[in-house]
């Protein structure tokens, strides 16, 4: 039997991961497995960010483009949010594992008002 805490490593376009095995899906570990993981958006970033830019990401997750974009330059200033509290510990630790210094906050971003709490899917 597998511990619920127990974490698979990968290692995706430089960046080391640690993923817990309770957020783990096939299709996440498929991708991550084959390089596919968030491809679509490497180029772009690659392709325009520049010393000394401010980035903000909403929606952190596993942490993976905060820490790309946080390795490019090492006076880049990334500003990273992440409204599900359970995806918080998991991007801090990948953040530190890349030796990345990234400002990950708690927080859902909208447009429109948000009721005091906000429901995300269970895992």
């Amino acid at each position: 039997m597998t511990e619920p805490n127990q974490a698979k490593n990968y290692t995706i376009n430089g960046i080391m991961l640690s993923i817990p095995e309770f957020i783990m899906s096939p299709k996440l570990h498929d991708d991550l497995i084959s390089g596919t993981y968030e491809s679509r958006e490497l180029a772009p970033i690659r392709a325009n960010i520049r010393p000394y830019d401010v980035v903000l990401e909403l929606g952190a997750g596993i942490g993976f483009i905060s820490t790309v974009v946080a390795k490019l330059f090492d006076n880049v200033h990334v500003v990273s949010y992440e409204a599900n509290s359970l995806m918080l510990p998991i991007a801090l630790n990948n953040h530190k594992i890349n030796g990345v210094n990234v400002d990950l906050r708690h927080g859902l971003v909208t447009g429109k008002a948000v009721p005091e709490k906000v429901e995300f899917y269970e895992l």
